[in-house]
């Protein structure tokens, strides 16, 4: 399980950045922000926040590694899918059980006839 400092370090290196760079964005010592990516500080509230800004996550996926809503939808790639996750979500687990053996037995088929799925008319 990633710990805080290894999720910021992973945020500041997916942004190509140093600790200088963003100690300096963010008013804090390089010292300080190797502390925390070294699990070694725990930041104060208030830089808590400056972080979650400046890497634009929500607080509860830089402290605990828990994406919001928001952050795994902007790795979805289009509105279908987002729209295809809320309707999962608000269905009830009988209703998850049977969509989720939908699509394995979909996929299986797929797999077995190297064919897309067509849709009949």
């Amino acid at each position: 399980m990633e710990t805080f400092g290894q999720r910021l370090a992973r945020l500041r290196a997916a942004k190509h950045l140093t600790q200088v760079e963003v100690a300096a964005e963010l008013g804090l010592s390089r010292g300080h922000m190797a502390k925390m990516e070294k699990d070694g500080s725990k930041p104060s509230f208030e830089v808590l926040c400056a972080l979650a800004d400046f890497y634009n996550v929500s607080l509860d996926y830089l402290r605990y590694g828990n994406p919001s809503l928001e952050t795994v939808c902007s790795i979805l790639q289009d509105e279908e899918e987002i729209a295809l996750i809320r309707c999962w979500r608000a269905m009830g687990s009988e209703n998850q059980s049977l969509v989720a053996m939908l699509v394995d037995r979909l996929s299986r088929a797929v797999v077995t006839t190297n064919q897309p799925f067509k849709k009949s008319a």
